[in-house]
């Protein structure tokens, strides 16, 4: 579950559309192959051990 940085609205994305996640302060921006951005609510540590 990611945040839309548009409209601040929660959304469901495929793990497999994940282009780059990178860290934003205590959260991620994660941004998929179309380009969307998206933030996520969690530092990127454990973002990553829920990815593996």
């Amino acid at each position: 579950m990611v945040i839309n940085a548009k409209n601040d609205r929660n959304v469901t994305i495929v793990t497999s559309t994940i282009a780059v996640i990178e860290p934003e302060g205590r959260m991620c921006s994660v941004r998929v192959i179309t380009g969307e951005m998206f933030l996520l609510n969690t530092r990127l540590k454990f973002a990553l051990e829920v990815l593996d």
